[in-house]
């Protein structure tokens, strides 16, 4: 019964660490949402409606996702893993819950990066792009 003592700054800690990235991942959708609208008003003085249309969808499904997560805090995370590790067993949970882990540290990875100079490159792309639409 030693290490039970530790159990509920164990669960604190987890608790901390899931705000954390629920806090990342709202912040990451709010920068991608930004891009989008950018992205939606070039194509619209280039004329290019449809595009643009979609562009501003994508952008609002993004908004709505960020009003979802900020709804989610990390208690109700760590019950709903207890629960789908009670149902499926903690093997199976555990390695789901790895994969998952992994493909959204992936995604994340490559959505939102440090480097300044990956910014202006993207948006040099985009620059690039955009006529190319339109021929």
């Amino acid at each position: 019964m030693v290490g039970h003592g530790y159990a509920p700054c164990v669960k604190q800690r987890v608790r901390d660490e899931i705000d954390v990235v629920l806090d990342d991942a709202e912040g990451a959708l709010d920068t991608q949402t930004a891009r989008l609208r950018r992205i939606s008003d070039r194509l619209g003085e280039k004329k290019l409606s449809v595009p643009a249309g979609v562009a501003d969808s994508v952008a609002d499904e993004f908004e709505q996702l960020t009003d979802r997560l900020s709804d989610v805090d990390g208690e109700r995370v760590i019950e709903e893993a207890r629960a789908q590790a009670e149902r499926r067993g903690p093997w199976l949970f555990m390695a789901g819950g790895a994969a998952m882990g992994l493909a959204i540290w992936l995604g994340l990875r490559r959505s939102v990066s440090d480097d300044p100079d990956a910014s202006t490159e993207t948006n040099a792309d985009a620059d690039d792009a955009a006529p190319a639409l339109s021929s």
